[in-house]
């Protein structure tokens, strides 16, 4: 898909705001705006571009350990972000980290959105890459554990953990791929337009939330 332009930003659940804050100010984020919304969220950003939403719904019971990389099970879901880093004010999304159940079906999903195989199973956890003709660019997780619920452990449990929740893909044109996405068969989950922003959300074979994101004025 053609309109694909970049990582807009990537949902992080947190458990306190000013703590993130004041981490993500010691990176060189900026705090933008929030929280706002209904989950609520705030907004951080770096000189460079790469943005961070924080989802500010994190249950005050949630254990401390991450649930996606601290435990026996491997649960499906976004790992990790790299951030490329030139010098101390150049600063890219290098790739995202998504663990996966199955290699083939996530390649023939992302396929469709125009991601093209590069490399693996490399490396010991292993892990498989593909990227988009913009760039964006996603490390496929391969040790999901084979008994893990289908059901995203981050996104449809009563119990908030945090974590990554989402990747927003940036769009030049909302309404074009969502035509696309339903003529391949996907469900629009949710439509959303705030300050002159277009967006809506679509989940993966594993059940995770891909936003796509055009601009206010694009």
């Amino acid at each position: 898909m053609e309109e694909i332009t970049r990582i807009n930003h990537v949902g992080l659940r947190v458990r306190d705001l000013n703590i993130s804050r004041e981490f993500y100010g010691n990176l060189g984020f900026e705090f933008l705006a929030g929280p706002v919304g209904p989950e609520p969220a705030a907004i951080v950003e770096h000189p460079s571009g790469v943005n961070i939403n924080f989802i500010l719904n994190a249950s005050k019971d949630a254990p401390e350990d991450n649930i996606l990389m601290k435990k026996e099970m491997k649960y499906p879901g976004y790992t990790h972000i790299a951030l490329e880093v030139t010098d101390a004010e150049s600063v890219s999304n290098k790739h995202v980290g998504l663990r996966v159940r199955d290699l083939d079906i996530s390649r023939e999903f992302y396929g469709n959105l125009g991601f093209e195989f590069l490399a693996g199973p490399v490396g010991p956890e292993p892990a498989a890459i593909v990227e988009h003709p913009s760039g964006v660019n996603i490390n496929f997780i391969l040790n999901a554990s084979k008994d893990a619920p289908e059901d995203n452990i981050l996104m449809k449990k009563e119990m908030k953990y945090p974590g990554y929740t989402h990747i927003a893909l940036e769009v030049t044109d909302a309404e074009s791929v969502s035509n696309k996405l339903e003529a391949l068969g996907l469900v629009i989950t949710e439509r959303v337009e705030y300050n002159g922003a277009r967006f809506f959300f679509v989940r993966d074979p594993d059940d995770n939330v891909i936003e796509f994101h055009q601009p206010a004025g694009c």
